[in-house]
């Protein structure tokens, strides 16, 4: 049975430009990673107790990753390459620099675990403000139903994607609750577990 890789990350530096020349900084900002697709399943058993990798990733100003270095290697050098190609999938929040947007280079030791996924229907709900997520998360405790809402935004993913802050709510999430709102980026987004596909 194959499993998913998913990982959890710790910021080390931050690093300022993107010529040959980077100069160390201290982070004034954390960068939040807002949506991680998992990592290539890994087949050796040495794994199984997880790996660290030491990381040196540029993120553009819209917070997409442009490229991303293994400083050393996990050992498979297949994997390695597999897995640099999925990092590229993450996206952070915007990154900013005292308060103004721009792309950055940091490092970052991503400790990889080995989990089984957990697969469900979510529905998201974004919205621009904390005050329209506010008005909604109240409307649908009240009992107001609001389905059509999510429908553009419904499938079936492996929550592991999810910010770890929002995937430990989603985790205990029952069929037809809600959590949130929840600051993602610069947008606030409701979840809803659905109970069925195509509700």
């Amino acid at each position: 049975m194959k499993r998913t890789i998913t990982s959890v990350s710790v910021v080390l530096l931050m690093l300022a430009g993107c010529g040959g020349s980077q100069q160390i900084a201290v982070p004034t900002e954390r960068l939040e990673l807002i949506s991680m697709t998992p990592l290539p399943p890994v087949t050796s058993i040495s794994y199984a107790m997880g790996m660290k990798l030491n990381l040196l990733i540029h993120v553009l100003q819209d917070g997409t990753v442009e490229s991303v270095r293994m400083l050393g290697s996990s050992g498979d050098g297949e994997w390695d390459s597999l897995a640099l190609q999925t990092m590229k999938q993450w996206r952070y929040a915007p990154p900013r620099r005292d308060g103004v947007p721009t792309d950055m280079w940091f490092r970052e030791l991503v400790v990889v675990q080995i989990q089984e996924p957990i697969v469900m229907t979510i529905g998201e709900l974004v919205t621009a403000s904390s005050l329209e997520a506010d008005s909604l998360y109240s409307l649908l405790v009240k009992g107001t139903d609001l389905d059509p809402l999510f429908r553009q935004t419904t499938g079936t993913f492996d929550i592991m994607k999810y910010p770890p802050t929002v995937r430990e709510k989603l985790r205990k999430l029952g069929r037809g609750e809600c959590a949130g709102p929840f600051q993602v980026g610069d947008k606030y987004v409701i979840y809803k577990r659905f109970r069925k596909r195509g509700f």
